[in-house]
């Protein structure tokens, strides 16, 4: 609740990519104390309503149970942990990056100014674990997300060895 709200939109596109198509963002003003889990509901299912179309599943960071309870007290559906193997994800999203799997649009500002700072934390990797730097990575958290608990859907339906 202190720190900013982030969220995806991942979709697959005709063209066999996944796109970040837009996110959800609600940062808390510097004076304020932070979102209560209703404000975050209220902001989310506004951000929602605004899209073509919604999405198949919301999924949520698991530490963010009380969102989560909020949200289904709301009325949204298909709420889902997300899968929060930081490792695999980092190294997941990192592969379509490379690969020109994942395309990231300019509605994602948010992820777009995070993402050439996401990087390991470097004492962890001196104590043998791969970690990443806990600053200003939330909409990368988001993308990460998104893209590893949605695996199973697009893993048959993008080749990653093909580079644009």
């Amino acid at each position: 609740t202190t720190n900013p709200s982030a969220g995806i939109l991942l979709g697959l596109g005709v063209d066999r990519r996944l796109y970040a198509v837009d996110e959800w963002w609600l940062r808390k003003p510097a004076d304020a104390p932070g979102y209560a889990p209703g404000q975050q509901s209220e902001s989310l299912r506004a951000w929602l309503a605004g899209l073509p179309a919604l999405p198949e599943w919301v999924m949520l960071d698991p530490s963010a149970a009380p969102l989560k309870v909020q949200l289904g007290q709301d009325g949204v559906e298909h709420l889902i942990d997300a899968d929060n193997h930081v490792t695999y994800g980092i190294a997941t999203v990192s592969t379509l990056l490379a690969t020109a799997s994942l395309r990231i649009s300019d509605r994602c500002v948010n992820l777009i100014r995070e993402l050439p700072s996401y990087s390991w934390d470097d004492k962890a990797t001196a104590k043998g674990i791969d970690a990443p730097v806990k600053i200003n990575d939330h909409a990368a958290d988001a993308l990460r997300y998104a893209v590893t608990t949605t695996e199973s859907l697009w893993r048959g339906n993008i080749d990653t060895r093909e580079a644009a």
